[in-house]
């Protein structure tokens, strides 16, 4: 009975470890998403503001 214990233990663990993964992903693609948004607006007003 402990060894089952256990072993399910080790599994909620994969489980909350990967949802936990997930979102720290997504949350890293959002913030990549927002960089290259930050980026093209920075660059889009350079070229705005003094243009070549």
């Amino acid at each position: 009975a402990m060894r089952s214990f256990i072993n399910n233990l080790i599994f909620f663990y994969k489980i909350m470890f990967n949802i936990r993964f997930q979102s720290y992903f997504k949350i890293f693609k959002k913030s990549i998403r927002s960089f290259e948004l930050v980026d093209i607006f920075i660059h889009y007003n350079n070229n705005f503001f003094n243009p070549l």
